[in-house]
């Protein structure tokens, strides 16, 4: 038996199940390091640390991509709250981008669902 956020995962397209974010890197970290890091877990389809485009410096995050949802979900569970140097990481799914049309739907369905209920 599932549940619905097992429904609505599977509904989910693979980089919305492989794409992570991560926050609070330390500010000397490199994109190598950063790749290193994550590859230890699984296989890296890419990593990306994010830079001041002026200063070039890091601005303190980046994204990486795994290959394999699991990989993804076994870095979150080990590598989320990792302290490196001062900082504790934060590693999470990227969220899915939803476009206008549902948006304008899932407005519509909530709006349904109110006057349903009586709200206005």
């Amino acid at each position: 038996m599932s549940n619905g956020y097992e429904d609505h995962m599977a509904d989910e397209p693979k980089d919305c199940k492989t794409n992570l974010i991560i926050n609070y890197l330390p500010q000397n970290m490199s994109q190598d390091e950063l790749q290193s890091l994550f590859s230890s877990i699984g296989e890296v389809e890419s990593a990306k640390l994010i830079r001041d485009k002026v200063a070039g410096h890091s601005l303190g995050y980046g994204f990486v991509n795994y290959l394999n949802p699991s990989d993804a979900e076994r870095a979150i569970s080990t590598l989320n709250g990792l302290r490196l140097q001062s900082k504790t990481i934060k590693v999470i799914r990227v969220a899915r981008k939803m476009k206008e049309r549902d948006v304008v739907c899932k407005a519509r369905e909530i709006g349904a669902v109110l006057k349903k209920k009586n709200y206005f």
